[in-house]
């Protein structure tokens, strides 16, 4: 893997404007993903091992153990991968970990490929892509959800069409996107985004049949898991095996709360929730999703790639009328869209991005966020910045 990308490598002045781009803006951006990272890693590993978080950890444990159900993947191959005298707790957190830490990794890698510009460090750390960890996970203290694993493996095959090898990452990001999508139904619905990432990497026509096996295994993996979640979609029995076998392994917890519970929620008691309880005040996600693609436009992803960005966009919409995680989902979409713009800039001819100063930046990356679920007001409140500002200032009027 080249260091300095394309531009960088041929024979220019190097002026002090050429130098900030090429060194200093990728330090500042990894020790920032560092600390966000670190800072993460810590409060969540506290946090989970103090005590059993029915959605934090609870999700990602659901398994086989009553029979098939949807989302049960990663809880069978985490209870069978970890042996009895452990901690499923641990074990969970360590995969949180590592699934968040390949999306960190390989998003960074992708930056190194473009212009690396401030303006691209302003969609890496945009509240709505890497920086929300520190804002929601850390502060709210809650675990990552199960869509990190789709977003790994995005980022996985988005880096994958820089190299010599495309294929290699993208079987990678296939064996990824199958344990994400089979572990949560929601996960399939990024389909559009592989697909498109995987054919526009396409740069010659000996690898078209290739691509068509890849293109064909994807969306057979997600075609199945959706129906799977439709044949299974959990009853109370299963849910008592699983509380039964979690009970086995030391966690007790009632069976029908959390995403345990949610595993016998039918749509339409979903739906009934958002009509009687969320709205009309969940209409003010709106200025938030608003806020979250201000970065595509400033790197000019928006308007160019506008039809593939509606395309996945789109796909993500019945999320929002059958579950009420709209931070969750906003996220979703503004951080698979940052990485298909990160991956679209690694081609020929990308767009120029913006100037944003340095100023903007840093404010629209510290002083606003929002929650991942929102049963209580507010639904957009104080950044990093502002809420460390009132924590440990809190006599300076903040």
């Amino acid at each position: 893997m080249a260091l300095i990308p394309p531009a960088a490598q041929q024979e220019v002045p190097t002026t002090p404007a050429v130098r900030i781009t090429t060194w200093v803006v990728p330090i500042v951006l990894f020790s920032a993903m560092l600390i966000i990272f670190v800072n993460w890693t810590i409060n969540w590993w506290r946090t989970a091992n103090a005590g059993f978080d029915g959605w934090g950890t609870g999700e990602w444990l659901l398994s086989y153990d009553g029979g098939f159900v949807r989302r049960g993947l990663s809880g069978s191959l985490i209870l069978f991968a970890t042996p009895a005298e452990w901690s499923l707790v641990q074990s969970v957190a360590i995969v949180q970990i590592a699934a968040m830490g390949i999306l960190f990794i390989f998003m960074f890698l992708l930056f190194l490929r473009t212009s690396r510009s401030k303006t691209w460090a302003m969609v890496m750390l945009s509240p709505a892509a890497l920086m929300y960890p520190t804002i929601v996970f850390a502060n709210q203290q809650a675990g990552p959800r199960k869509e990190v694993l789709v977003l790994a493996a995005l980022a996985i095959v988005a880096y994958g069409i820089t190299t010599r090898n495309p294929t290699l990452f993208s079987i990678v990001g296939l064996a990824m996107f199958t344990v994400a999508v089979w572990s949560h139904e929601a996960s399939a619905l990024l389909l559009p985004a592989f697909v498109y990432i995987i054919w526009k990497g396409s740069n010659s026509s000996a690898r078209l049949r290739s691509i068509k096996i890849l293109i064909f295994s994807y969306t057979i993996v997600a075609l199945s898991a959706g129906v799977a979640s439709v044949i299974s979609p959990g009853n109370a029995e299963i849910q008592q095996g699983i509380c039964n076998g979690w009970s086995e392994r030391g966690i007790q917890t009632p069976c029908q709360e959390q995403a345990l519970g949610a595993l016998t929620l039918t749509p339409e008691a979903s739906i009934e929730w958002f009509r009687t309880q969320l709205f009309p005040r969940y209409w003010e996600f709106l200025p938030v999703a608003a806020l979250a693609i201000v970065p595509l436009f400033a790197v000019r992803f928006l308007p160019r790639y506008w039809r593939p960005a509606t395309v996945i966009a789109l796909f993500q919409l019945p999320l929002f009328y059958i579950a009420w995680d709209y931070g969750r989902w906003i996220v979703l979409i503004a951080t698979a869209l940052s990485i298909v713009a990160l991956a679209v800039a690694t081609l020929p001819d990308p767009p120029e991005p913006m100037k944003v100063p340095t100023l903007a930046i840093l404010a629209y990356i510290l002083l606003w966020g929002f929650p991942g679920y929102s049963n209580e007001p507010p639904v957009m409140f104080d950044g990093w910045l502002t809420t460390w500002l009132k924590t440990h200032l809190p006599t300076a009027g903040f």
